[in-house]
């Protein structure tokens, strides 16, 4: 695919009249027919924030729409609600989270997401005389492949837009695999893997930059270099999870891999351990920074 830096237009939707499925390439057929697709679902970001934003329209199958619609519901819900102890500023975005916790289930849980928060407990003994037991509360969690899985979705959806043949209506697919490196929710957005994954890959080409439904959906993708088979991307829902990795030659994307800062856990005895979340500060985030032209 010739690489072509697209920074989309904040307040325009686009509309793909696309013969094949966005996601997985097949073609309508009478017993199943393609149906309108949001790559960015409109129930996946609050409510109205897609209003006169820009947003990628396109033609799926009924499979890949059903299963997309899956995902999206208790990510959604998930990943809009606010820190635990907590609540939204904006009272519409508190309204929808508590509507949303209320109505979806938790797949993890198999509950509704207002009732899944998680508690753990560790014990351990600390100054080799010490007993002690330590309860957490933990707020609703997602489901790493369920994440995973969402992910593809939307990467496969903008890479499909960015290799578009608007006369043969078709688009291409994801040069290779993907790599997920770290995903965290807002709290975490300071842990060694995601700090160092975007100091690793700043200066990487940028291919697609895209921010909308008022800040609620980001996505970017970079390439090693205008002739690289390995790509990178971020990828921010909701204002609270983030998800980062890498597509195309993974043998090269294990070596990047590697070589992130690693994580720093604390062992309390052999089968357990534990790791502090580390938060961002606003002027130190450069995920989705671009940054000036030499």
């Amino acid at each position: 695919m010739e690489s072509v830096l697209k920074i989309l237009p904040a307040n325009k939707a686009l509309r793909l009249s696309n013969r094949t499925c966005l996601y997985c390439g097949a073609e309508p057929t009478t017993d199943s027919p393609h149906t309108v697709e949001h790559v960015i679902g409109r129930r996946f970001v609050p409510k109205g924030s897609l209003h006169q934003s820009w947003a990628l329209i396109g033609k799926a199958c009924a499979i890949c729409n059903g299963e997309k619609a899956g995902l999206e519901d208790d990510i959604s819900a998930i990943t809009l609600q606010p820190n635990l102890g907590e609540q939204h500023s904006d009272p519409v975005l508190q309204a929808e989270a508590v509507r949303k916790s209320a109505n979806s289930i938790s797949r993890r849980t198999k509950k509704r997401v207002a009732d899944s928060h998680e508690e753990d407990s560790v014990s351990g003994t600390i100054m080799s005389a010490l007993d002690f037991t330590a309860n957490f509360i933990m707020p609703p969690q997602l489901d790493q492949k369920r994440v995973h899985r969402l992910a593809e979705f939307h990467l496969q959806g903008f890479f499909y837009l960015m290799s578009y043949d608007e006369s043969g209506g078709i688009g291409g697919f994801l040069p290779g695999p993907i790599g997920f490196a770290a995903n965290a929710n807002r709290p975490d957005w300071g842990n060694e893997h995601l700090r160092g994954f975007a100091d690793q890959t700043k200066d990487w080409s940028l291919q697609l930059d895209c921010v909308c439904a008022s800040g609620f959906f980001k996505i970017r993708m970079r390439r090693e270099t205008e002739q690289s088979a390995l790509w990178a991307f971020a990828l921010e829902w909701n204002q609270m999870h983030r998800v980062v990795g890498y597509f195309g030659d993974l043998e090269r994307a294990q070596g990047y891999f590697n070589a992130l800062p690693p994580l720093k856990w604390k062992t309390l005895k052999p089968d357990t351990r534990y790791r502090q979340e580390i938060a961002l500060a606003s002027e130190e985030d450069t995920l989705f920074t671009v940054r000036p032209a030499p």
